[in-house]
């Protein structure tokens, strides 16, 4: 074998282990192992608002139509402390029985008898029948001044009185019988066109 043929066979091999070396190494893998996952953001859970309370009416005053002065309970009037003490929503056995010559309550109509408090104020002097109006209100809104005759205890026989004293006795009014559910009773100042001046009792 000659030199040169020698070199030729090493330069081979060298080649070969080349080859080989080369063939064991792996490309590099640029592509990406998974495709990314795009998370949809998720939608905020709504938030529940408080649940508004409609506002609540403030109690009307007492001693209007809404809410009338409770039996019992004095309201001023004028220069008259009044109360409602008692109440006959009807009354005709007692109307009778006081005065034989009494008319009955015309049809459909009933006798309203009312127990009055009422003490005088004022600086001077004051009766209370001339100082104070009084009439009943029926449940739809009619009014009835209309009085029942002679009655018990009267309070329009109380005459003048000064300060310091309390009178009491009846009212007597002839009103529909079928509005007395839900009626009340107004007193007012004689004179007066003030809506101040009144005051609505309850009956019941």
């Amino acid at each position: 074998m000659t030199v040169h043929t020698a070199h030729r066979i090493l330069v081979a091999a060298a080649c070969a282990l080349a080859i080989t070396a080369c063939g064991g190494a792996e490309a590099p893998d640029t592509a990406e192992d998974s495709a990314a996952v795009v998370e949809t953001p998720k939608a905020e859970a709504a938030t529940d608002e408080p649940t508004k309370e409609p506002p609540t009416k403030a109690p009307a005053e007492v001693g209007t139509r809404d809410n009338p002065v409770p039996i019992g309970a004095t309201r001023t009037i004028g220069d008259w402390e009044v109360s409602v003490v008692s109440v006959d929503l009807d009354a005709a056995d007692a109307v009778a029985a006081e005065n034989q010559f009494n008319d009955p309550p015309a049809e459909g109509h009933a006798f309203v008898m009312v127990g009055v408090s009422a003490k005088y104020v004022g600086t001077e002097s004051g009766t209370f029948w001339v100082d104070v109006n009084g009439k009943i209100l029926g449940a739809d809104g009619n009014t009835f001044s209309d009085r029942c005759g002679v009655i018990p205890e009267d309070l329009t026989d109380e005459g003048e009185t000064f300060g310091g004293a309390t009178i009491a006795g009846n009212l007597c009014y002839s009103a529909a019988a079928a509005q007395l559910d839900g009626a009340s009773l107004i007193f007012e100042e004689s004179l007066s066109l003030s809506d101040d001046s009144r005051a609505f009792f309850a009956l019941k």
